[in-house]
């Protein structure tokens, strides 16, 4: 015999024979469900407490279900979603031509240039340093080569964590989706 130890599984299946239900509510309406003695429901059970006291939920008009009791409307409903799809692809293509959107790839690309940028801008400030740092430390200017390498390499250390991949998060409303 199927049972259910939780009210999050009595849940799930209620929903997916169709009633509109939630946890909170089975878990208010407990005294109405018959329990075994381990405070498991059975299926039978739980399916004549759906019968007695649960509504069934209203097909929506863009899920498939509706459509399946139409053999007819099944195409119809397959091209809505297509249309759909097209709307919202269109939409977004709208949204980058107006600039509210912009591709990955440029802002991988600018962002790889303005490193770059800073990266050389820093080095060069570095290396015109590097002079005034070995005056500051004994005069010996022949030693200005040795510190430019060592400003490279720290300068390199330093740039290496921008260059890790970076994973943004992009907020997307239902409304546009659909």
């Amino acid at each position: 015999m199927d049972k259910f130890t939780s009210y999050r599984a009595a849940t799930n299946y209620l929903k997916s024979k169709g009633y509109k239900v939630n946890r909170t509510s089975l878990w208010k309406d407990g005294a109405k469900i018959k329990k075994q003695a381990d405070g498991s429901i059975l299926v039978e059970d739980l399916d004549a407490y759906a019968e007695m006291y649960c509504k069934k939920a209203e097909p929506s008009y863009h899920s498939l279900e509706l459509y399946e009791a139409f053999p007819g409307l099944k195409k119809s409903y397959y091209e809505m979603v297509v249309a759909k799809e097209r709307a919202r692809q269109l939409e977004i293509k709208n949204k980058v031509l107006e600039g509210q959107y912009v591709l990955r790839s440029d802002v991988n690309q600018q962002m790889a240039a303005r490193a770059k940028l800073l990266k050389d801008g820093i080095t060069n400030w570095f290396n015109s340093l590097a002079p005034r740092l070995i005056e500051k430390c004994d005069g010996n200017l022949d030693l200005v080569p040795d510190v430019m390498e060592f400003l490279a390499e720290e300068t390199a250390l330093f740039f290496d964590q921008y260059s890790k991949p970076i994973k943004f998060k992009v907020q997307i409303d239902e409304d546009t989706l659909h």
